[in-house]
């Protein structure tokens, strides 16, 4: 649950951006990894493995950055509705707070889906 202490707010944004940053590092080394792998295989099955991989990579990159780009928006709007209003978030920046850690959290839980899944087909060509 996302607490309206604005401290914790800001330490919250804080946490998803880095995060974030952190997973975006994650998906290039993943991609990397099957960079590698890939000419290595040739049958049909396995270049399809590898597509599906390279789309999801790119897409949940795509993911990482959107949300990291909506959080950082969010933060200004933020601070902004503070400094007009002594303080205060509205109701809707409450609401769009915790949208966005509703949105972190899914992501969070697809990439790690994504990685395990990917981890199972390494696996499975390099041993």
């Amino acid at each position: 649950m996302v607490t309206t202490d604005t401290t914790q707010f800001s330490t919250e944004c804080t946490t998803w951006k880095n995060t974030l940053r952190s997973n975006r590092e994650r998906l290039t080394q993943l991609e990397r990894s099957l960079l590698q792998m890939a000419p290595h295989l040739t049958d049909r099955e396995s270049q399809h493995d590898i597509e599906h991989f390279q789309n999801q990579f790119r897409i949940q990159l795509l993911n990482v950055h959107d949300l990291k780009h909506d959080i950082k928006n969010h933060e200004k709007f933020a601070e902004w509705e503070m400094n007009r209003s002594d303080g205060h978030f509205s109701e809707a920046t409450y609401v769009e707070h915790e949208d966005l850690n509703d949105r972190y959290n899914y992501l969070e839980s697809v990439l790690d889906n994504l990685q395990e899944d990917f981890k199972k087909f390494s696996h499975h060509y390099t041993a």
